[in-house]
């Protein structure tokens, strides 16, 4: 009688391994002409797909399954443009309403934009599907995703990613420990009865099937009453996309590794101090004007101020500060 509950018991928890299966299924591009050994990048931007979504509340998906994919990149050691930063200049760049131009163009004009190495344009969509067979209720959530990879560098698009998420369950599966406890007494009942006495593990088995009938009765409720078809398409979009970003950076081993690029290192520049100024009452006065060097601004003032051009730069910035100063 006990190898027969262990037996039960290993079918029960098979049964609820069943419940609550997420998987994902991938297929990853990319451009053979591209040395995937060369590949570098170290900011991403995810922008919205040109075309509808195949979807219910699009904007809810494309933000969720953003935030995925940002955390992703991230916990990579790689940057990620902002949501609203990456969706202002996706509409603003033509991609939504027009095909006139080449989206290569169209896309490396946005990566410009973003400074961004790498444009991703994902799209998305679910499908639910239920299945019956006797007692039993099969149900799968299904969570695609497909991203295109737009590398600025190379002017070009070097990857594909299809990816499914599955988030499967089978209801009803406390059923499996009562018909296999009836199983086992009818079986038991065609055996006299003080044999079946004599084995003194009757009541521990009906003991430990109830156990698992009540297991698997709680394991419905949380799957049927505390879980929504959002929550299982959160789950099947989150595996998709992680798997999936996975086989990607696999295929571009050396994406992070190098310095900077030259570009990258100009973008930088932007934010470092400015030289040493002989005039910073002007320019506090006058910061659009940062961009040009103190004898440019000396040169434009005499330009303006035809007086001036007999007067020292020395003595012309004492005048120009002490009058900028005086305002302050």
């Amino acid at each position: 009688m006990l190898t027969q509950i262990i037996k039960l018991a290993f079918a029960f928890i098979l049964g609820v391994s069943m419940t609550g299966c997420v998987s994902a299924k991938k297929q990853l591009y990319y451009e053979p002409a591209v040395d995937r050994q060369t590949v570098q990048f170290k900011r991403v931007a995810i922008v919205p797909n040109r075309l509808p979504l195949n979807l219910n509340d699009p904007e809810k998906w494309r933000k969720f399954n953003w935030e995925v994919a940002a955390d992703f990149f991230r916990n990579h050691a790689l940057d990620v443009v902002d949501y609203e930063t990456s969706i202002e200049a996706f509409r603003n760049s033509g991609l939504p309403v027009e095909d006139t131009k080449s989206s290569r163009d169209k896309y490396a004009e946005l990566a410009e934009q973003l400074a961004a190495d790498v444009v991703i344009i994902p799209y998305y969509g679910t499908s639910a599907t239920t299945k019956t067979v006797i007692l039993f209720t099969s149900m799968k959530w299904e969570s695609i995703v497909t991203f295109q990879f737009f590398l600025r560098d190379r002017n070009e698009f070097i990857s594909r990613l299809d990816a499914t998420g599955t988030d499967k369950y089978v209801n009803n599966i406390w059923i499996l420990p009562v018909v296999g406890l009836s199983i086992l007494n009818a079986r038991n009942a065609s055996s006299s009865s003080s044999d079946y006495n004599s084995d003194g593990d009757s009541g521990g088995g009906t003991a430990v099937v109830s156990l698992f009938s009540l297991a698997g009765a709680l394991i419905d409720l949380s799957q049927t009453l505390f879980r929504t078809s959002d929550s299982h398409w959160r789950s099947a979009f989150r595996t998709a996309i992680n798997d999936g970003l996975t086989a990607f950076l696999e295929t571009y081993p050396s994406y992070a590794e190098g310095p900077p690029k030259k570009q990258d290192r100009e973008i930088e520049k932007l934010f470092e101090p400015t030289e040493t100024t002989k005039l910073p009452n002007f320019r506090a006065t006058f910061p659009d004007l940062d961009k040009y060097s103190d004898e440019q601004i000396l040169a434009a003032y005499r330009q303006k101020f035809s007086k001036f051009n007999e007067v020292g730069d020395d003595e012309l910035i004492k005048l120009i500060e002490a009058k900028y100063g005086a305002k302050k």
